[in-house]
């Protein structure tokens, strides 16, 4: 029985990252993303029967494959080019982070008396995948225990909400020029903002066994940040072994990437790890009961107030510093929708600037885990302070 269900769920992301290659895959990507498919799909195979509510695959996938997924997903992190994009762009980035950690913050205090018991753990994952992507909120998920069912109305706000915000900023280059109005004139070296990054690898199956050393290197390092995770959870008992693992590996990831180990990407790390990490969101979806999404009204009204905040406090801090409008709608972008529309909002506002999406989103990846989980005990703190 477990042999069957490990192989459904196989079978299922296998089928949709195809399918998702494919012209009318991509036509519908463009709408509802792969994610958010992976998720409501598995749920659909769960409610139906084809996959069970429990099986073990679910427990030990849930422990040893995010792990596995971090590690691949940021050991090829291209920690000189970030550290090219110049004063400018980081700064935008920065801002970008810190009004949505304000934005969440502030939404959660404004719908505290109608979000569910888990409000806190919510608005911490959420900030996790406003301020990284998918692999954020898995990992903030586990680092404040969230429910499965508590990730349903998360998932749906998250996927209406980020192509609404996208469509919006968009629209906003129209205003580009008025904005940027009293900015000192652009640098006309693009090093200011950061060199072209190169051509992104490509996984090539026509050697099969390079796919089968990139995961056994990855797995053997999840593996062993799974290890020290069970020694440190007894003495630091604050988070449980799969949060330290999570934690251990998204920092280690980011250092192994300054090291050789780095050249695992030029093999298909990030995307063997995309694989794995749909793996692990289909075992969530698959637990998952659909009636869960009937607290999404509400998470979605929440996460509205949460972009208009930040976007808000992004512009006036934006016109305080003198960034250009370029810049800002681009970090907003990364921050909320990640590297697959963030190169979008920068095309459109500077033709030829797609690069700089790309590396702001990874700047985003490496730090959301943190800042969703710092946030989320923020929000847990403030909640027992209104109920004292």
């Amino acid at each position: 029985m477990s042999i069957l269900t490990f192989l459904v769920l196989l079978i299922l992301v296998a089928g949709i990252l195809t399918f998702f290659q494919k012209p009318l895959g991509r036509k519908v990507g463009k709408y509802l993303p792969t994610p958010f498919w992976v998720y409501f799909l598995s749920i659909v195979l769960g409610s139906v029967g084809l996959l069970p509510q429990t099986s073990p695959v679910y427990s030990v996938l849930g422990l040893h494959a995010l792990p596995l997924a971090l590690i691949l997903l940021l050991i090829g992190v291209p920690i000189s080019s970030l550290l090219r994009l110049g004063p400018m762009a980081l700064s935008a980035m920065g801002l970008g982070m810190a009004s949505m950690f304000v934005g969440v913050v502030s939404s959660f205090l404004i719908f505290l008396p109608w979000l569910p018991s888990e409000g806190p753990k919510m608005a911490g994952a959420m900030l996790g995948t406003w301020t990284g992507g998918s692999a954020n909120l898995l990992s903030v998920k586990e680092i404040v225990g969230l429910s499965d069912n508590g990730l349903v109305p998360l998932i749906v706000a998250d996927t209406f909400l980020s192509y609404g915000w996208l469509a919006l900023l968009i629209m906003g280059v129209a205003y580009q020029k008025w904005f940027d109005r009293k900015n000192p004139k652009e640098p006309a070296k693009e090093q200011e903002y950061g060199a072209k990054q190169g051509s992104t690898a490509s996984l090539s199956l026509k050697k099969p066994w390079t796919v089968v050393a990139v995961f056994f290197v990855g797995l053997v390092l999840a593996e062993i940040m799974i290890l020290i995770g069970q020694y440190l959870s007894p003495k630091f008992p604050f988070l449980s072994v799969k949060a330290w693992a999570v934690l251990l590996s998204t920092t280690s990831a980011v250092l192994f990437s300054l090291t050789k180990l780095r050249k695992l990407e030029d093999w298909g790390a990030s995307k063997i790890g995309t694989f794995v990490l749909y793996m692990v969101l289909a075992t969530i979806g698959a637990k998952t009961q659909l009636g869960a999404a009937k607290g999404a009204g509400i998470v979605l009204l929440f996460g509205a107030v949460a972009l208009i905040v930040h976007g808000s406090a992004l512009m006036v801090l934006g016109r305080f510093f003198k960034l250009p409008m370029f810049l800002l709608a681009t970090a907003s972008q990364a921050n909320v929708g990640g590297p697959v529309s963030a190169p979008i909002v920068a095309g459109v506002y500077k033709p030829g600037a797609a690069h700089i999406g790309v590396l702001m989103a990874i700047l985003g990846a490496i730090f959301g885990t943190y800042i969703g989980g710092f946030g989320g005990w923020v929000c847990q703190i403030l909640k027992a302070w209104s109920n004292n």
